[in-house]
């Protein structure tokens, strides 16, 4: 929908076709808090229903940094209000009729979504964020109800003095990995994630990318304070606190990294990586490895789009001044 079909539909659904949201106030929103205006809760609540989704999902990173703690309560209480659900680590059943509609109307517009792609041969980033939109709903449908988001990352090598790293004086030795599409809006920098820092692969993004294969992180919690990454405690404690307010905040709890690999026959380097990101701790297990069943049934959902998303970066993720 364009900004004045949003801003029609929501005074339709508050009862007012003479309300006063227009697009250019929908234009304020999106572009809060770098500018613009911020939405209330109430603002939030209505565009929640009308896009059919929950007032905490059309908020970021950098929206909550902005709200008062108030507000950030409320918005978490809306969450923990949608109703009941199952322990994240329970087998995922379907249960009756309803939601075997719900499972196969999710599977059906994830593979919708891939001919679409194949058929179209566009494969710019608005394509990737449609496929990580569907698959976002597939994986919490099918393999654990904790999904909250999915983003994909590439390698950035060179990084300008305008980058902002996880952490300020957080050297990574090797390289970087950077967001190239996403399942949320991201208003900010994207955050660089290190590959490699003292020759030690760093957990979730940076190890799946090395070796090419899948790394479940389950708690950041004391994951870099091993010494063989050689990190200062006061760097390790800076860590910490992005990560705890990550947590508290509903960013994310746990990550599951997955490998791109290039599409070519055979071939087998790393093109980036897929973060599935998960709003709890454990959702797959308490240890930081996957288990072999389930990473099986993960691999057999992602297979498809990572091949669509291998194609998509090779065309469009050009290195740029800098880059390779």
């Amino acid at each position: 929908m364009t900004q004045d079909e949003v801003a029609a539909s929501y005074n339709d659904l508050i009862g007012d076709p003479q309300a006063s949201m227009s697009g250019k106030r929908i234009s304020d929103f999106e572009a809060w808090p770098i500018g613009g205006v911020k939405p209330t809760l109430h603002t939030l609540s209505v565009l929640a229903r009308l896009y059919g989704t929950k007032p905490n999902l059309l908020v970021d990173f950098t929206d909550y940094e902005a709200m008062s703690l108030t507000e950030r309560a409320a918005l978490r209480a809306y969450e923990s209000n949608a109703g009941p659900e199952a322990p994240a680590n329970s087998p995922m059943t379907v249960a009756g009729i309803d939601e075997f509609a719900d499972v196969a109307s999710g599977w059906s517009a994830y593979l919708r979504c891939c001919l679409a792609i194949v058929e179209r041969s566009t494969y710019f980033s608005e394509e990737v964020d449609e496929l990580l939109a569907v698959l976002n709903r597939v994986i919490a449908t099918l393999v654990c109800r904790e999904a909250a988001w999915l983003d994909v990352v590439v390698p950035v090598h060179s990084v300008s003095p305008a980058a902002v790293p996880l952490v300020e004086g957080l050297v990574s030795e090797l390289g970087w990995l950077q967001v190239w599409a996403s399942g949320v809006r991201r208003t900010t920098r994207p955050t660089l994630i290190p590959v490699q820092v003292n020759g030690i692969p760093w957990r979730g993004s940076g190890n799946a990318y090395l070796s090419r294969g899948i790394d479940y992180v389950g708690s950041f919690r004391g994951l870099y304070a091993d010494p063989e990454y050689g990190l200062a405690p006061g760097l390790l404690s800076k860590i910490e606190a992005r990560y705890r307010y990550w947590r508290d905040e509903c960013y994310f709890g746990a990550l599951l990294a997955v490998a791109i690999r290039t599409p070519e026959p055979g071939g087998s380097d790393a093109l980036g990586v897929l973060n599935v990101n998960f709003r709890c701790e454990n959702p797959i297990g308490e240890n930081d490895t996957i288990d072999p069943q389930r990473s099986i049934a993960v691999m057999d959902i992602l297979e498809p789009a990572l091949r669509l998303i291998a194609v998509a970066i090779q065309k469009h993720h050009l290195p740029r001044s800098g880059q390779s």
